[in-house]
């Protein structure tokens, strides 16, 4: 199982293997990207690196978040970066160890997920 970064959106709880998580960052505003669409929510700077941020609600199909902050789990897949943003849900942490014998989270296949999100920015990129 390994340990989990877990958060909530509809009343379902997802675990992201903590593994893969490079950072976790809150903002209140992302860089517009222009063409954009789809689950693209714009990008962010992480230390003078731009990172396109996908828009987890519209992944999931949950509705958007309102608030002011964005929280965005940063994941990486070898030297590439690519931020989650999961709203202003609160993140915690589920430790192997202390979750022997009980319930996992769904786990969130990462590495697909992050080749979808790859997919989308290719496909923008030809289209726009």
């Amino acid at each position: 199982m390994g340990d989990k970064l877990i958060f909530e959106l509809e009343g379902r709880q997802f675990g992201l293997d903590t593994s893969v998580v490079y950072r976790v960052l809150e903002v209140d505003k992302l860089f517009f990207l222009p063409g954009q669409s789809g689950m693209v929510n714009g990008i962010i700077s992480l230390m003078g690196d731009p990172v396109t941020v996908i828009d987890c609600r519209k992944a999931l199909g949950a509705p958007q978040d309102n608030g002011q902050r964005h929280k965005i789990i940063v994941v990486r897949n070898n030297e590439h970066l690519i931020g989650f943003d999961v709203g202003g849900v609160n993140l915690s942490f589920s430790w192997e160890e202390a979750n022997k014998g009980k319930t996992a989270p769904m786990e969130i296949e990462w590495a697909a997920l992050f080749e979808e999100a790859k997919k989308i920015l290719e496909n923008q990129g030809n289209h726009g």
